[in-house]
């Protein structure tokens, strides 16, 4: 049957799709609409290839200057395009061939308004559903494999759910962005996009963001890659799930020694500013049974190191009586003397700090990095040098000094960070911070304490911070089931900073964020090993 559509009142008219599941087109009115319709029967060799029935629709030098679409669903193997609420063309130009389960189509408009289109693609679990308005927009299908363009886009209640990543935004608009979906699963372009406001999630971190400006974005399956992006404010809120177990000091010392998990300890090589905290300990000690003391720390840091010196005199009267910090054998040592024999260097070692050449120089001069400090070991029980006045223990011996607790009460910290040289590692890379402002609590009771760590609840604590002109980059920080990375992002301020701590674990942080630049962002999915 072949039909002018010129000739045709396309009011109502109804077009089901051959050899699909029950897929229709319904055409609420059209002006000016000219073109083609042909159906049949293919020909023997296409319905051979098209499957039983080899029916035949055909569309040709179709055009309209409006199309209003009264509902579409439309199922292309790994696809799925529906519109329940109506859609509207101007200047509007079709062709289609349809044989069997084989389609070609071509579309392009110069507008279309859609009210509430949704789109599904089995490959990588992607969802989207929009409000829709396009400029100068095209539609490209061959069988499974599509293309979707267009100069100029708005979208309105935007969701987009690739995997366990969702992003949510009232208003959204584009330019030249495509979709591209087929064998090689979904994709998305875009030169540009802004969003008034725009909510993303992933697993148990939520980002919502206002004023955001992205260049270069690009959505391949589970990755997405952005070239810049620019955030007039927003808020980050995760909750971080506790570790199965209290890292020894084996694992604390191998992560100083190779670049922290998180943060390479270098990068503390460019603090200056004041670290003020009361520390209050508790300890089982020989003789007494029991020690409870309270240590008012101020400490100066300047060029990423403290004077141990100073940091010792803030220790309460007995402990500075009975510790001593001190430099032998090519380490910094904090040893227990015999305080009514106290001779510095001749005591049992604690905690021993290895020290290459110019931080044993540094150490010297009663000074040394905060970068070593991570990277303490416990001493292994014996004496230091032949002059030691106490004798080695064994080393399956439980030693006679147990933490029981640690608090950190009255934080107050005030630094900033310079650039420092050589390249860092670690996931958050920071290059500089004009400010760091914290405060607050985190208390501390060892999981084989005898007065509370053991079978004991653990014990809440949080800090309270502020940062402004963070410089940073970011590699393989975890995000959900996501990692994110960044080649530089700058922040103008980030106030407040709140974190809670369960012991000494994170459980949960929120930040509010001003004034956000970053380049060559890329989320992807975590590897798992």
């Amino acid at each position: 049957m072949r039909v002018a559509l010129e000739r045709l009142d396309a009011q109502g008219l109804v077009v089901d799709l051959p050899g699909t599941k029950q897929e229709r087109i319904a055409i609420r009115s059209a002006t000016r609409l000219r073109g083609v319709l042909v159906t049949g029967d293919a020909g023997a060799g296409a319905a051979a290839a098209a499957g039983a029935g080899g029916e035949r629709l055909e569309l040709s030098e179709t055009t309209a200057e409006t199309l209003v679409l009264d509902a579409l669903r439309v199922v292309l193997d790994d696809l799925l395009l529906s519109n329940a609420g109506g859609a509207t063309f101007q200047g509007l130009s079709v062709s289609l061939v349809q044989e069997g389960a084989s389609i070609a189509l071509e579309v392009a408009s110069r507008s279309l308004v859609c009210a509430d289109l949704g789109i599904a693609v089995a490959v990588n679990d992607v969802v989207l559903a929009f409000g829709l308005k396009l400029t100068d927009a095209r539609l490209s299908v061959r069988d499974a494999e599509g293309t979707l363009s267009a100069a100029g886009v708005e979208l309105s209640d935007f969701s987009l759910r690739v995997a366990d990543l969702q992003l949510a935004s009232p208003a959204v608009s584009g330019r030249d962005v495509t979709i591209r979906w087929g064998a090689k699963g979904f994709a998305l372009e875009a030169a540009s996009l802004d969003a008034a406001a725009l909510d993303v999630s992933s697993g148990d971190a939520r980002v919502a963001l206002g004023g955001v400006h992205v260049d270069a974005l690009a959505l391949d399956g589970p990755t997405t890659t952005m070239g810049h992006v620019t955030v007039e404010r927003g808020r980050v809120a995760a909750t971080i799930a506790p570790p199965p177990g209290t890292a020894s000091a084996t694992t604390a010392r191998d992560a100083g020694a190779g670049g922290a998990r998180f943060l390479d300890w270098r990068a503390l090589d460019g603090l200056s500013g004041e670290i003020d905290v009361d520390m209050e300990v508790d300890l089982t000690v020989p003789l007494i049974g029991h020690r409870k003391a309270t240590h008012r720390f101020r400490v100066p840091i300047a060029g990423g190191s403290l004077d141990y010196r100073e940091l010792e005199s803030n220790l309460a009267a007995l402990e500075n009586a009975l510790i001593d910090f001190s430099v032998k054998d090519g380490a910094l040592r904090l040893e227990r003397v015999n305080p009514l024999f106290p001779a510095r260097g001749h005591g049992k070692p604690i905690v021993i700090w290895d020290l290459d050449a110019a931080d044993l120089a540094l150490a010297e001069q009663e000074r040394v990095r905060l970068a070593v400090l991570p990277s303490a070991r416990l001493a292994d029980g014996g004496g230091g040098g032949a002059g030691d006045s106490h004798e080695p223990e064994e080393p399956s011996k439980k030693s006679s000094i147990a933490l029981r607790r640690l608090a950190l009460h009255r934080i107050d910290v005030k630094l900033a960070l310079t650039p420092v040289d050589g390249a860092l590692t670690g996931q958050f890379r920071p290059r500089r911070i004009g400010s760091l402002v914290l405060q607050g609590s985190v208390d501390h009771a060892p999981d084989d304490a005898g007065g509370g760590g053991a079978g004991g609840a653990q014990r809440p604590g949080s800090v309270l911070g502020e940062v402004s002109a963070l410089a940073a980059s970011l590699v393989a920080l975890p995000l959900g089931e996501n990692v994110l990375d960044a080649t530089s992002v700058e922040l103008t301020s980030a106030s407040p900073i709140e974190v809670t701590f369960l012991d000494v674990h994170p459980t949960s942080v929120k930040v509010d964020l001003a004034g956000l630049a970053a380049d060559v962002i890329r989320l992807s999915p975590r590897v798992q090993r």
